[in-house]
């Protein structure tokens, strides 16, 4: 934002030097990047930070140079002349989407004559960097750079059937703006048309054919307040930016849209000359209503850790727009002005205190109060799960939330309902918010090995968003993972994550998600309830994506691990006896599963049993179909004695009985 020193001093009688001034702003948050010196005029270029849109006018500024040396602020006094005649017989306004144009108002000035600005206005806009036009758009502009409020003046001959509709484009429609550019419109724009023709992008540019030239007779003058992401979103894709949609995407005042209006129109009827029509259309709340907060001096010291009198600070806050309702000296009534948008909290009372107080006034101190901290459960859980997966030769990846319809909507494991979709992305291919974290880690596998990268083997912790009844999705914290290895190391991986986080009683039955190869997949369930699942992805989803090679996932929900988890691990002491290990290879029914062997020698009540592990699985000759030869190793082992052979049998035909006896299992 660029100031102009002389326009300032019309609004605050400044008597210190401009360096010193430009410091002291700096000081309050306004950072002065550079004063430039000009043949008559000193410029300050100030860096505007995006939650302070009212500093990006001259009376903004002058507002906070006002406040730090204590002087009034003198805001020009807007008086109109008589009116003649009604304006909603020289025009007609229409909004069909207010919820992107929350206040659009117009005002009709007839009879003006278009000629080139008085030299003083012209001075001050060139001063800006600005290109004088003529005085009608110079008064526009120079409006816009004193209160904030961006405004446009159409011919208002140009305009078919004197309607102004604030409308929705049409896919596919064109306009041609003032700087000559042509552009195809999208349903997302928001435009000001008339009965035949877009005549405007809302917030962004005024169109070729409605501008003002030098036959220009009539005007309609517009003042408005549009929607913050449609400006920005419109002008990003489209490669444009103005003075106006750079105000526009910050947020402008509502309340400082009427006085805009009636501030150009005096100066366009006292500079041009003319008669305004009486009245002014108007769609949508001139005031959405204020804040009031509290103010408690003994809060104000606290966070401050300096004593700052109350009638000081409240004159602090009167000098920045505040409004002092009253109440007791340690708790005062604040009203919070429309156009300070950022003060939500009484702490933002006390940081705008401070910063005019001078944050040089808050001393120093050489200690600090250090409270120690504890881990909550979960982030606990999210350490020791960020820990494994990191030792299994993972990368930590953070992607975005929002995913494509074509290819990851149906990635969606966790709900039937229709992913959560944004409206107004207009342009952009990804509208929904993502239903699992797998697609988005996919999608970050394939621009890796795009890019050369041998190993991209990623997980992420993050939320998925679920559509539900409430007005807001579900929103699961979950982790989830991709990995070039085989479905047994995968799975290798889970199991050793559950184990390390203490999670107990889980079981793996089949899956049958579309997007996992049903072979070598698999549902994690706790409780009865699935709480994850795992497996290679199927061939049709690689192809999709053009991965190289299938990969495997795997996706677990961190709220169910976090109300399992046994952090705290327990004792045992190292095993004193050697092990007797043996190697069985039951026949068992093709669609008996090792969930279901393992469940059955836990139950069997073989107490020497110290460990058992899968080895494989065989099908094929001489084994008959319908069956299937499964091999695991067991180790027996007594905690008081070394084990004999004849021990070791003894339990391994107990074993083998309840096998045979619950699952139909034969040794091979």
């Amino acid at each position: 934002m660029k100031a102009s020193w002389n326009w300032l001093t019309d609004y605050v009688a400044l008597s210190a030097p401009a360096m010193e001034v430009a410091e002291r702003l700096t000081m309050a948050g306004l950072t002065v990047e550079a004063v430039e010196e000009t043949a008559d005029d000193l410029i300050l270029d100030i860096e505007i930070t995006s939650n302070r849109p009212d500093w990006l006018s001259h009376l903004g500024i002058a507002r906070e140079a006002a406040a730090l040396y204590a002087l009034t602020l003198k805001v020009p006094q807007v008086a109109l002349p008589e009116a003649s005649g009604d304006v909603r017989q020289e025009a007609s306004l229409e909004v069909t989407a207010p919820e992107l144009c929350s206040l659009y108002t117009g005002r009709v000035i007839k009879g003006i004559k278009v000629a080139d600005s008085p030299a003083w206005l012209k001075k001050r806009i060139e001063a800006l960097g600005l290109r004088a036009v003529n005085n009608v758009v110079d008064i526009t502009n120079y409006v816009m750079f004193e209160c904030g409020q961006p405004l446009h003046a159409f011919d208002l001959a140009n305009i078919a059937d004197r309607s102004v509709i604030v409308r929705r484009a049409r896919d596919g429609e064109v306009i041609t703006l003032i700087d000559g550019t042509r552009h195809t419109l999208m349903a997302s724009d928001l435009v000001i048309a008339d009965r035949q023709a877009p005549i405007a992008l809302a917030g962004v540019m005024g169109g070729l054919l409605s501008e003002i030239g030098s036959d220009t007779v009539d005007v309609f003058l517009e003042s408005a307040k549009f929607d913050q992401y449609s400006i920005r979103m419109s002008a990003k894709r489209l490669g444009l930016s103005s003075d106006a949609s750079y105000r526009f995407e910050r947020g402008v005042d509502r309340e400082t849209v009427d006085w805009g209006s009636r501030r150009a129109a005096q100066m366009i009827l006292e500079i041009a000359g003319g008669t305004m029509s009486e009245g002014m259309l108007a769609v949508g709340a001139g005031s959405a209503g204020h804040t009031t907060l509290r103010l408690r001096q003994s809060h104000l010291s606290r966070l401050l850790g300096v004593e700052v009198p109350i009638e000081k600070a409240r004159s602090i806050l009167a000098s920045l727009g505040f409004v002092i309702r009253g109440g007791s000296p340690d708790d005062t009534l604040v009203e919070v002005p429309s156009f300070r948008g950022d003060v939500m909290e009484e702490a933002d009372l006390v940081e705008e205190i401070s910063r005019i107080n001078g944050y040089d006034k808050v001393p120093s101190r050489t200690s600090m109060r250090i409270d120690p901290g504890r881990r909550t459960p979960r982030e606990r859980l999210v350490e020791t799960v960020e820990r494994v997966l990191t030792s299994a030769g993972c990368y930590g990846s953070v992607s975005y939330s929002l995913v494509s319809s074509e290819l990851f909507k149906s990635l969606s494991p966790w709900s039937d309902r229709e992913p959560v979709y944004l409206q107004d992305r207009g342009g952009h291919e990804n509208v929904f918010m993502r239903p699992s974290l797998v697609g988005s880690l996919l999608a970050a596998r394939k621009t890796n090995e795009d890019r050369k990268v041998e190993c991209a083997d990623l997980y992420e912790i993050a939320h998925i968003y679920l559509g539900c009844d409430d007005e807001l999705p579900d929103q699961p914290l979950m982790v989830a993972a991709v990995m070039g290895d085989g479905f047994p190391d995968m799975k290798g991986v889970v199991e050793r994550l559950l184990g390390e986080t203490g999670v107990r009683d889980v079981t793996y039955e089949r899956a049958s998600l579309p997007f996992l190869d049903q072979a070598k997949s698999a549902c994690i369930m706790h409780n009865g309830q699935m709480t994850g699942y795992l497996g290679l992805i199927s061939a049709d989803l690689q192809e999709k994506i053009d991965l190289r090679d299938q990969v495997s996932v795997f996706e677990l929900r961190l709220a169910g691990l976090e109300e399992a988890a046994h952090d705290v691990a327990a004792f045992a002491p190292l095993k004193r006896f050697p092990g007797v290990e043996r190697d069985l290879a039951l026949i068992v029914p093709e669609e008996t599963t090792w969930a279901q062997i393992l469940a059955c020698i836990e139950s069997a009540g073989v107490g020497l049993i110290d460990e058992v592990s899968f080895r494989s699985v065989y099908r094929g000759e001489p084994i008959e179909e319908g069956s299937k030869s499964v091999a695991f190793h067991v180790v027996f082992r007594s905690a008081e004695r070394t084990l004999t052979g004849e021990e070791a049998d003894a339990e391994q035909a107990r074993l083998v009985g309840a096998l045979r006896e619950k699952l139909g299992a034969k040794l091979r």
